[in-house]
């Protein structure tokens, strides 16, 4: 009687079907949590800005600037410009609050940080002791 030294066919195809419907329940589920990922760290963008307008804020009120001026700020040995008492949308403002690299910037009275279509916006305050807009869009991640 000789031994048998491998698989049968039927065992080799019975193994790769497998494989196949296992296949086929992972890879939606990598895809989800790709974008599950993406719009953890647009939550975590966001409580930074809020984070640091807030900071920002109580240094002003602290100071005794008042919340009305458009003075500014320093956190930790960088210069913060105000608006309204929070920090202005601009890289002199936010951006400098948060200590981002020069490269992320934003553009008149609002101030991006995006990628793949999410993005976190921060606009100006609208008045003395308004605070900022601060908008999550993660429909795109």
């Amino acid at each position: 009687m000789k031994k048998q030294n491998g698989f049968t066919l039927i065992e080799l195809i019975v193994v790769i079907s497998i494989l196949g419907i296992l296949a086929a329940f992972a890879i939606p589920k990598f895809v989800s949590i790709e974008t599950n990922a993406r719009k953890s760290v647009l939550k975590g963008v966001s409580g930074s800005v809020r984070s640091a307008a807030a900071l920002a804020h109580s240094l002003t009120i602290a100071e005794g600037n008042g919340i009305s001026s458009n003075t500014s700020v320093q956190i930790e040995g960088v210069n913060v410009q105000m608006r309204n008492g929070y920090p202005r949308a601009s890289n002199n403002g936010i951006r400098r609050a948060l200590n981002l690299s020069p490269d992320i910037t934003g553009n008149g009275g609002n101030f991006i940080v995006q990628g793949n279509n999410c993005r976190v916006t921060y606009v100006n305050a609208a008045g003395a002791g308004a605070p900022p807009a601060i908008t999550v869009i993660d429909s795109g991640c």
